[in-house]
C-alpha cells in the first residue's frame, strides 16, 4: 500500500495552524486556496466561516500545490486539494479517497495515537491558539476569540481546554469532530 506521507504532513499541519477539522481538509479544492493559478488567497471560506490564512499556512500550501505538480496529481481548479494517488483514467470517488486518507493517517499515526489523530493534533493547535492569546487578553476574550478561531462554541471548547491559573492542558477525553 502506497502512503503519500506529504500529503498527511499538510494534513497535520492544517488541522494544527488553522484549526480545521479532517473533514474540512478533505473537503477543500484547489480553488479555495488560489485566486489565480499562482497566488494563495489571503482566507478560505468554511462553512460560512472566513479563516485568515498566516504566512506559515500560506507557505505550506505553496508547497502543497508544487508538490501536488511534481507528483502528477490533477491541480485543475475543481479537484480536491488532498487527492489519492489512482490509476490514470479511473475516476475517484470521495468516500473512497477519504477513506484512504484516514487509512493511511491511522498507519502514520501507530497503534499509540490511532484514535482521531487529526482530532487531536486539531485540538493542540487549538491549545497553542489560545495559551498564544491568553497572555495578552482576559480570559473570557481570550475563549471568545479561540471559539471563533477553531468554529466552535464556548461550551465546547470549555470542554477541550481546562484553565486553571496560567496553566492549561487538553483534555484526555476523545471529543469527535
Amino acid at each position: 500500500t502506497y502512503i503519500d506521507g506529504i500529503n498527511i504532513l499538510h494534513i497535520f499541519q492544517l488541522a494544527y495552524y488553522c484549526g480545521l477539522t479532517r473533514k474540512e481538509i478533505l473537503s477543500l479544492r484547489i480553488k479555495d486556496i488560489l485566486m489565480d493559478d499562482v497566488i494563495i488567497n489571503n482566507h478560505l471560506n468554511i462553512n460560512n466561516n472566513t479563516i485568515i490564512l498566516s504566512s506559515t499556512v500560506k507557505s505550506i500550501l505553496e508547497d502543497h500545490i508544487k508538490y501536488m505538480k511534481y507528483a502528477g496529481y490533477n491541480i485543475n481548479k475543481s479537484a480536491y486539494l488532498f487527492q489519492a494517488p489512482r490509476s490514470k483514467g479511473k475516476k475517484q470517488l470521495n468516500m473512497a479517497r477519504t477513506k484512504k486518507y484516514e487509512r493511511d493517517i491511522n498507519i502514520i499515526a501507530g497503534s499509540l495515537i490511532k484514535k482521531n489523530v487529526v482530532s487531536k493534533i486539531r485540538h493542540a493547535g487549538i491549545q497553542e491558539y489560545y495559551n498564544k492569546i491568553s497572555r495578552e487578553m482576559k480570559e473570557k476574550e481570550s475563549i471568545t476569540a479561540t471559539s471563533i478561531f477553531a468554529r466552535c462554541t464556548k461550551e465546547w471548547l470549555r470542554n477541550i481546554i481546562i484553565i486553571k491559573g496560567n496553566k492549561t492542558k487538553i483534555e484526555r477525553r476523545s471529543i469527535a469532530d
